[in-house]
């Protein structure tokens, strides 16, 4: 069909590339981290944040998306909830 966007959206990237264990790092581009850096208050951990809102549970723990920078790289993966930082990004 022309003119249909086949760009995948940043969710279907995270979805189809995105690791299903706990701790398993994807490589993500810098504008997907500063979106979801943006969508919804971020809970602070060491370099970088989680999803305030839950992704699911697991094992009867709360599990989020967790989006960190590590040497000028971007990535996401599932993480346990953590503990609240205070301090700004």
């Amino acid at each position: 069909m022309i003119g249909l966007d086949t760009t995948p959206s940043i969710y279907d990237v995270l979805n189809n590339r995105g690791p299903r264990v706990i701790g398993e790092k994807v490589e993500i581009d810098a504008d997907t981290f500063n979106y979801f850096l943006n969508i919804l208050p971020p809970v602070y951990v060491r370099d970088g944040f989680q999803m305030g809102e839950a992704d699911c549970y697991q094992d009867g723990r709360t599990v989020r998306s967790q989006f960190t920078e590590i040497a000028g790289k971007h990535f996401h993966q599932w993480a346990y909830s953590t503990t609240v930082l205070n301090a700004p990004y």
